[in-house]
């Protein structure tokens, strides 16, 4: 199912802080920093122990043609325009830009490498960020490289992406190139003018299993990071779906996160391209590729606004600005107040604002919160807090989040019979170690045991008290086993019964389909649970008194 998305996401709290920007560089440069990063153009001979800057610019050179090469067979028809360019200040970038072709409106793909030296007043403020850069009153020689693409297809159904990876270092000893600090920064972004759930899930399940080979807690921060750096503030909205977003990072030692950052830029045709092979042909009408239009308007709006790399090169002296407004789409359109139409929101139901998910979200919260609540307010209010909450059809991603809550349960549920095999078989092995024990000691007695004089009666007195404890041994005998039958009776029949509920709960019905509202009762039929378990232990207890 598609969607009319207008990503109409509430506030974050955490909002991303854009930097001021760094004072105009200077014109001149010095020979030796020039001397020292000259030698990043040539990549023929690298090894493991080249400099990070020299591997970095390989890569994102080597990148930009498997990327441009992969588009160009998307597209079929249309190819790259190569433009090389020369930075006065020192460096240079080549820009790759596919223009009016048969699948993508525009697309561009750029790789930059810049150097020069950066003033005091810059070093400053990267300080912030990196306390390892010492205070001085001097400019620091710098390097910069990166990669850059965007991609506007001309289909409505086929989404927008951006993706960056670049790579920083400030300072040097002389010609070694060693610097005196350096990170890595990135990301990549999906923005779909008509959403497709499966798309969304597959753009994140790529970038994620190439989070997860190097950290698994990568994809889940910068996967924030992602959503907090591309909202448009003053629409109230996020542009595009997400993806990851990550800066100044340099936690690790530079080969790791140069690896991770390799691995991410590896993924992205596979990210992209099964994408656009499903949806470049679809047919779309004069509405779709009107409402397409709106959406690129709110792109130009962050880029323009927001977007702390189209900043920085706007405000940089000597900057090339056809390269830096490459991302800017073919085509986009701003109405006058614009409203989607509510009536063919409702009857169609294929233009859902986002934050219908956050509600959705609240909802199911507060149904879990009310039932924990009415848990102490007896039956009748647990009877009606039961009630499920449901998931409506036109919620986004809903097959995908039934399938991992299923999937879940099943995963738990083996668990669950994992568990109960090893207490069975820890119970079998304790009752045969008891058995034995038993029988070895008893054999032991016996063995050591000396025979016992047969007492004789010496008067008509012994032999009658004898005869009177038999008979009054006698008579208590049946009352006391009564009392004994009764309450074994009793304890087993109640471990049957729970027994029996066990194993109702552990049956599955695989054909039934699944409460959503027992998902997230979990936790409260299991305290339940408990408070029985301790009521029939006391139980138990009051019958051996």
């Amino acid at each position: 199912m598609a969607y009319y998305w207008d990503y109409t996401f509430p506030s974050s709290k955490a909002q991303y802080n854009v930097s001021k920007q760094p004072p105009k560089i200077p014109v001149s440069t010095v020979d030796a920093d020039q001397k020292r990063v000259g030698a990043g153009t040539k990549s023929e001979g690298l090894t493991e122990n080249s400099p990070m800057r020299l591997r970095m610019e390989a890569f994102v050179k080597q990148m930009q043609k498997e990327v441009t090469s992969g588009l160009e067979e998307v597209d079929g028809e249309a190819k790259f325009k190569v433009d090389s360019w020369t930075r006065a200040e020192g460096g240079g970038g080549t820009s790759m830009v596919l223009q009016d072709g048969k699948v993508f409106e525009k697309a561009g793909v750029g790789v930059s490498v810049v150097y020069g030296m950066l003033p005091p007043a810059a070093v400053a403020q990267m300080r912030a960020q990196h306390p390892n850069i010492s205070k001085t009153d001097e400019a620091l020689p710098f390097f910069a490289t990166g990669i850059s693409c965007v991609i506007h297809p001309h289909n409505p159904n086929a989404p927008t992406v951006h993706f960056n990876y670049r790579y920083f270092e400030l300072g040097g000893n002389g010609e070694d190139g060693e610097p005196i600090s350096w990170w890595f920064g990135g990301g990549s972004d999906l923005t779909p003018s008509i959403l497709y759930e499966e798309d969304a899930v597959h753009f994140h399940q790529v970038i994620k299993e190439a989070c997860d080979k190097h950290d698994p807690r990568y994809y889940k921060d910068f996967k924030k990071w992602c959503d907090d750096y591309f909202y448009i503030q003053h629409r109230g909205e996020r542009r595009g779906i997400g993806g990851i977003f990550f800066d100044d990072l340099d936690d690790k030692p530079a080969d790791e996160l140069f690896e991770f950052v390799k691995s991410c830029g590896n993924a992205f045709l596979n990210q992209y391209v099964p994408i656009m092979e499903r949806r470049k042909n679809m047919p779309f009408t004069e509405e779709d590729k009107r409402w397409q239009q709106l959406r690129r308007g709110r792109y130009v709006e962050f880029n323009l606004v927001y977007d702390r790399g189209t900043k920085f090169g706007l405000m940089t002296p000597g900057s090339r600005i056809e390269s830096i407004l490459m991302s800017m789409p073919l085509t986009a359109r701003w109405e006058y107040m614009h409203e989607p139409d509510v009536l063919a929101q409702k009857v169609t139901s294929k233009r859902i604002p986002a934050n219908h998910r956050y509600k959705i979200e609240k909802r199911i919260k507060d149904h879990h919160r009310k039932l924990r609540k009415d848990a102490k307010n007896g039956p009748k209010a647990q009877h009606r807090s039961k009630k499920d909450p449901g998931i409506p059809n036109n919620f986004p991603f809903k097959e995908q989040i039934l399938q991992q809550i299923a999937d879940q349960k099943m995963k738990a549920q083996e668990e669950k019979e994992k568990a109960k095999e090893a207490r069975r078989k820890a119970s079998e092995k304790a009752r045969k170690a008891n058995k034995t024990k038993k029988a070895n000691e008893k054999s032991s007695e016996s063995a050591t045991a000396a025979p016992k004089p047969k007492a004789e009666s010496s008067s008509t007195e012994g032999v009658l008290s004898k005869a009177a404890k038999r008979k009054a041994a006698a008579a208590e005998a049946p009352s006391a086993t009564k009392k004994s039958k009764t309450t074994v009776t009793k304890k087993d029949t109640r471990k049957a019964q729970k027994q029996e509920e066990v194993e109702d709960d552990d049956e599955v019905d695989q054909d039934a389909p699944y409460n959503f509202a027992e998902h997230f009762t979990a936790g409260d039929n299991d305290a339940e649970d408990d408070e029985d378990e301790e009521g029939d232990e006391e139980e138990e207890e009051e019958d051996d008194d």
